[in-house]
């Protein structure tokens, strides 16, 4: 039985490129990961999770959708570096997505597979342009918030887009 009641809830974050992060001083791409985020709330990019065979993950009713315009990539925004949950990258969704992207916007999208909890302390040291993840624990969201940014067009600066359902496995009864 698939619960889409029950499930993990994944959101797409921009990181705020003014911040002081821990690590070495990097430049954050906010172009590149706007437009990524744009896109990944397309209807396109909706249909095509939809038409991925075994996918588990599902849009997240909670998404908002995007229609407007998305800058293609330039010599300086062309690579992006996203953080994502290490089940999102091991299901191979994320493989379809960006070559998606790729093929219309010309971004280059290096993903870097992360543990829930390796994802927001490698944020802090500003190794990533934009964070696709299960949000944090309340308390290190407020901890965490200076180093996000919200973007323009979007109410949140935690923009959900997927959804695991749990799948129950067993006798009916």
């Amino acid at each position: 039985h698939r619960s889409d009641v029950l499930g993990i809830d994944y959101y797409l974050t921009a990181m705020n490129p003014w911040t002081q992060y821990l690590g070495e001083k990097r430049t954050i791409n906010s172009q590149g990961a706007e437009a990524l985020i744009r896109w990944l709330l397309t209807q396109d990019a909706r249909d095509l999770v939809e038409e991925i065979e075994d996918c588990v993950f599902r849009m997240s009713d909670l998404s908002q959708v995007y229609s407007g315009w998305i800058s293609p990539a330039q010599n300086s925004t062309k690579e992006i570096r996203m953080l994502a949950d290490r089940d999102l990258v091991e299901s191979g969704l994320l493989d379809e997505l960006m070559a998606a992207f790729r093929e219309a916007y010309g971004y280059e999208v290096e993903i870097l597979a992360k543990s829930g909890e390796e994802i927001y302390l490698t944020a802090m040291l500003g190794e990533g342009d934009l964070i696709l993840a299960k949000a944090p624990p309340e308390e290190e969201l407020i901890q965490l918030n200076t180093y996000f940014r919200q973007i323009p067009g979007f109410a949140d600066l935690h923009l959900p887009i997927l959804r695991c359902p749990y799948v129950l496995c067993g006798p009916s009864e």
